[in-house]
């Protein structure tokens, strides 16, 4: 709740309980009496109730300025592509030092390492380490470790992607060091 409201009801409150109190000793004479006038004499307290209420009832209603509406939103669309995995599998095996590698990752044998919902755009944003020159998206195809025929991928540039695809990364090195590539990390936002 509002603090500013809190106060204005506490301030209210206070404003009422002293009203009660300042005709405390008119109500019970009013209410002990056999035969209760309810006759009505304007007098100085009773001037003083009319503004205290008056008082009150604008306090309420002065603290509101004005109100806001708000217009129904769109509809949500689904994110374009998605992924069963945050940590890559790599697929290929058997790397030679010093040869040229092509190295599939995905979630696993059976799983594309992301897939897509619907056509659209998605941008990635990696950096990749010295020992690699590039990566891609490939088709994934179960079982199989196949890295060529892919889209190459910049980070910072949208990829375009058409509905119902199940893709792998392959990562290249023109010349696979002796230490392996050490890890790094792909970010995708739409």
């Amino acid at each position: 709740m509002d603090v500013a409201l809190v106060v204005l009801i506490l301030a209210n409150a206070l404003i009422l309980a002293a009203t009660l109190l300042y005709f405390s000793r008119s109500l019970l004479d009013l209410l002990k009496a056999k035969a209760p006038s309810f006759s009505f004499k304007f007098r100085g307290r009773y001037a003083i109730a009319l503004m205290l209420a008056v008082l009150t009832i604008t306090g309420v209603y002065g603290v509101t300025l004005f109100q806001h509406t708000f217009p129904a939103t769109p509809s949500g669309t689904l994110p374009v592509i998605s992924s069963t995995c945050t940590a890559l599998t790599l697929e290929t095996s058997g790397m030679i030092t010093g040869v040229p590698e092509s190295m599939l990752f995905n979630c696993g044998l059976t799983t594309a390492a992301l897939t897509s919902s619907s056509s659209g755009l998605s941008t990635p944003t990696f950096t990749l380490p010295t020992q690699a020159n590039s990566l891609s998206l490939v088709n994934h195809v179960n079982n199989v470790n196949i890295c060529t025929s892919g889209s190459l991928l910049t980070s910072g540039i949208a990829h375009t992607f058409t509905s119902a695809e199940s893709l792998d990364y392959c990562l290249t090195s023109n010349s696979y060091p002796n230490s392996g590539i050490p890890t790094f990390t792909v970010t995708w936002s739409q």
